[in-house]
């Protein structure tokens, strides 16, 4: 984790047009925008923060993964394992890590602390990791579900070839990970 933004009391389009200006200069590629899944709900203007944000933005921001647990054991595992370095600029982050405490009712799972803005940085650092080191699915599954489409022979073929897209992007995303370290215990 290289850096970090935070805010308090901004504007949703304005904090997108903060990070696309902070994150996403022409020189370079970033290959995940994500948001918090509830960013898509309507606020009854009929238009949800994660609507807001794009107009504002043109980002192409994604929907994060809402798995709290398998996301918390991803960080613990990824930092013991030294795969997850914080660069000193992540301020807030490096408060935020030594602070979070286990869910006495979910053991696997980081305690939700309404309110505390550390719990955001939190929330933001599993979103991103682990809405970007997705779960591999085995290599003949594209995705695609023929059910899905209705029974109607156009939208399947566009959502087949949709999830054929996707499918072909993670892959060349993965030729890009470096290689897993042996544990050094």
């Amino acid at each position: 984790m290289l850096e970090e933004y935070t805010a308090q009391h901004q504007p949703a389009a304005e904090f997108a047009r903060a990070l696309r200006d902070r994150f996403a200069p022409p020189q370079r590629r970033l290959l995940g925008w994500y948001l918090s899944p509830d960013a898509w709900s309507q606020r009854g203007d009929g238009h949800s923060l994660a609507d807001q944000m794009i107009e504002a933005s043109g980002i192409g921001f994604q929907p994060a993964s809402t798995d709290r647990i398998g996301g918390a054991m991803l960080i613990y595992s990824q930092l013991d394992r030294g795969e997850l370095l914080i660069a000193d600029t992540c301020r807030q982050l490096i408060e935020t890590l030594p602070t979070r405490i286990h869910d006495a009712g979910r053991p696997d799972d980081i305690a939700k602390i309404s309110g505390d803005p550390l719990d955001d940085c939190m929330d933001a650092l599993r979103y991103a990791l682990y809405s970007f080191i997705a779960p591999a699915r085995p290599s003949n599954q594209s995705g695609f579900d023929p059910n899905a489409a209705g029974g109607d022979p156009t939208l399947a073929m566009l959502q087949r070839r949709l999830a054929e897209h996707r499918w072909q992007r993670l892959q060349q995303l993965a030729r890009y990970l470096p290689p897993r370290r042996p544990n050094p215990r």
